[in-house]
This record gives C-alpha cells, structure tokens and sequence, in this order.
C-alpha cells in the first residue's frame, strides 16, 4: 500500500520553504523526499501523486529486498563491530542523534551534503557543542563509507570536511594505562621499547 502527505520544510533559519516537499511511503517502509516545485497545495498533491506513480513503475522494481536506510546502516553495522566499538556509549549516543535529526527511515543513497548541513544547523540549534558534532561526524562519515566499500551501497560524495566545526580549544589525545598496555602487548619488542620511552 502506497501514501504520500506534502508539507513545507523548515530552513536552517527556523523558517518554512517555499515550496512543498513530498513524502512518499511504500510498503515495507519504504519512502521517498521529493519535491513538488509547487508552493500550492493543491498542484503539490497532483506532482505528489504522479511522482509516487513514477517511483512505483520505475524506481522500486529496480531496488533489491533490503532497502539500507539510516537506521538499517548503523544497525548492521554495530552487529558486524560491535565487539570492537571502545567508546561505544559515546556512539550510541551520537547515533541517537543522527537518527533523531536525519530520520532513521531516510534512505543512506538518497543522503547528501544538504542533508549533512541540515542536521549540523538542527544540532546547534538543539544546543550541541562544536566538540559533539564533529565526533557525531566522524561517525557518521566513517559508517556511511563502510557502507560504501564493503557492503557496496549507492552513496553520495560528501564534503564532510566543510561541515566540521571549529572547536574552541585544541583536541587532548592521549592513551589511557590500559590502551597502553595492549598497544605494548602488540608491539614487536624494539618498538615497544622507544613507544614506553615516550
């Protein structure tokens, strides 16, 4: 079963767009953004509907059985590294954000720089600090390109770097004792001597 409903957008300056933007739900989850190009309601609905035809016939016969959406991204991928993750409170958090912020049903092929930049601004304006947002970043990049080179989804190209904020003290990185310890573990003798001089 299809639907669609059409609404305004809200701007990074709080403020409707002129035109209205389609969504557009399949069954099984499935949706879309699209826009109409119409700042009547009435003529939107009309593109929403020939729009929602068009993906039906077109789009969705094309698509395979697992649609990766936002939410499917991080999912799988927390599964496949979850053993892994040494912050992992920390990045449950920031894709809590994500998920709240982009939406967790967005499609990850349909993501770009639009949308980063909206969810930057949508951050700040929710009171998250340079330091939270770009570690969310940083997530968020390094997720979708796994996405991209393993999984080998469709995703966009992203200037993730023009989204980066500037962060008013200079970052602190440094090991904890129990890093260390493992690093030194690992390390072939000589070099772990000249790392524990250091």
């Amino acid at each position: 079963m299809s639907s669609f409903y059409v609404y305004k957008r809200k701007g990074a300056n709080g403020k409707p767009s002129k035109v209205f933007t389609a969504q557009i739900k399949f069954a099984g989850g499935v949706q879309y953004l699209r826009s109409t190009g119409e700042s009547d309601k009435r003529k939107a609905e009309a593109v929403a509907r020939r729009l929602m035809a068009e993906i039906e016939a077109t789009v969705l016969p094309k698509r395979g059985v697992e649609i990766l959406t936002v939410e499917t991204m991080f999912a799988k991928w927390i599964k496949e590294h979850g053993h892994e993750l040494r912050s992992g409170a920390d990045i449950r958090w920031q894709i809590k954000l994500i998920l709240k912020l982009i939406g967790g049903a967005r499609e990850v092929s349909e993501l770009g720089n639009k949308d980063i930049h909206g969810f930057v601004q949508d951050a700040k304006t929710g009171g998250s600090g340079a330091v939270t947002i770009n570690r969310t970043l940083e997530t968020f990049r390094g997720v979708m390109n796994y996405a991209a080179k393993r999984w080998e989804e469709p995703v966009r190209v992203i200037d993730w770097k023009a989204f980066m904020q500037e962060e008013a003290e200079a970052r602190e990185i440094y090991l904890s004792p129990e890093e260390a310890r493992r690093l030194m573990e690992i390390l072939p003798r000589h070099i772990a001597l000249a790392f524990a001089f250091s």
